[in-house]
């Protein structure tokens, strides 16, 4: 288990030492962060424990056991913890594909069809991950047309063999009133390969479930408060994903707690919809209040060709600040390869505190291995990565928060 009794701090550096010796765009190694010095080292070992709960589904033994953990270890550090419960419907669902002889690896696409199906009339239709797997209501057109035999395979972009996961939408309590559509996520190297012989046996239900949020204070009740958020669970073990962020979250509240009234909120149920955050937004009005948002792969990183690991460049930030102060977040930002994202349309989590009228600021990011089994700690994030990615956070968050003292 990792200690999480002592700070994420060190007095040590925190270069990317395996950094290959070139910038981010220009040819030079970013500058350290100033007063940085983030423990690596420390940092990774909470991203390994973290995926060795295995797949992070909401509401799942998963789930409950890395809950308790994350408590624990948060009343170590002096943390009050609570840990407040929702209810959801879970979908239950086996499946099973075979075409030409051979099994098709997938992955049953949630809320889709209910009660069983036997049938070999599956239409394969190809999509682009990076257009639905995040987004839970992307694929809503393509399933909620008229129910019949026919079956859906998606198949989505990405490693061979490896089914890419998608975000849904929970089904209401008393919903569907009918039996809906099979659907299956199947690896676009297949999409050839599922022909006029394809099998797809189904079973689909739900089932009333609970998950529950980990609400921690730090840090006195009588200085400003800031809040600290970070997703909780996910469709696999997360590493790059979810792991990244929660070890940053950590350290990052530490950090401000020596200032700062700290409520850090690792939310369950993002891969549905963001479920926890939306049942904490309901009791909690968060208006004006600043909210640093860790969202998807935050520490994630990249491989070079010839082997070497740097931070993802498809990670930045995006923050409700004016756009002067946006200016100085950027440069902060950029010592831990986060750009400024300039879009109107807010990616996942991040819009759901947008919305709740919080003064935000977000990072978040995707990479090869977003919802796909292969996000594992080796593959997804270094040591170094971790700490040149957490310095950055600290730093920009701390200006971020000034105009608020």
């Amino acid at each position: 288990m990792p200690s999480l009794n002592q700070p994420l701090r060190s007095t040590g550096g925190s270069r990317l030492t395996d950094q290959p010796r070139l910038d981010w765009a220009q040819g030079k190694f970013p500058e350290p962060v100033v007063g940085g010095g983030s423990d690596g080292a420390e940092l990774y070992r909470v991203v390994e424990t973290y995926a060795a709960f295995g797949d992070h589904l909401t509401g799942s033994e998963a789930d409950s056991a890395t809950t308790e953990w994350l408590a624990g270890h948060l009343r170590n550090l002096g943390a009050t913890v609570e840990l407040p419960s929702f209810e959801f419907e879970r979908y239950v669902c086996t499946a099973h594909l075979s075409s030409g002889g051979k099994v098709v690896p997938i992955a049953p696409l949630f809320y889709s069809g209910y009660g069983r199906w036997e049938t070999g009339n599956v239409q394969v239709i190809q999509l682009d991950k990076s257009t639905v797997a995040g987004e839970p209501t992307s694929l809503a057109p393509l399933i909620e047309g008229p129910a019949g035999s026919r079956a859906l395979a998606l198949a989505l972009n990405g490693p061979d063999d490896q089914p890419v996961w998608c975000n849904r939408v929970p089904a209401a309590q008393g919903f569907p009133t009918g039996p809906g559509q099979p659907c299956v996520i199947i690896p676009s190297n297949w999409a050839d390969r599922v022909r006029g012989d394809a099998r797809l046996s189904f079973d689909g239900s739900l089932e009333t479930a609970s998950s529950r949020n980990i609400v921690a204070t730090l840090g006195s009740p009588e200085r400003r408060r800031v809040t600290i958020t970070a997703p909780l669970t996910g469709w696999t073990s997360g590493a790059g994903e979810r792991g990244t962020g929660i070890a940053a979250a950590l350290a990052l509240a530490q950090d401000l707690a020596t200032e700062y009234y700290v409520v850090l909120i690792l939310g369950s149920g993002d891969e549905l919809d963001h479920q926890g955050t939306r049942s904490y937004l309901f009791a909690n009005d968060l208006s004006g209040q600043p909210v640093i948002h860790l969202g998807a792969a935050v520490g994630a990183v990249e491989r070079l060709p010839d082997g070497d690991a740097v931070l993802e460049a498809r990670r930045g930030f995006l923050t409700t600040a004016s756009q002067a102060r946006s200016d100085g977040l950027a440069r902060r930002a950029a010592a831990g390869r986060f750009s400024l994202l300039d879009r109107q349309d807010w990616p996942g989590e991040a819009t759901t505190w947008r919305e709740a009228g919080a003064s935000l600021l977000s990072f978040l990011g995707t990479f090869e291995h977003s919802h796909l089994a292969t996000d594992q700690p080796e593959v997804s994030t270094t040591a170094p990565a971790l700490a040149v990615a957490t310095d950055a956070i600290i730093s920009t968050a701390r200006y971020f928060l000034d105009p608020f003292n």
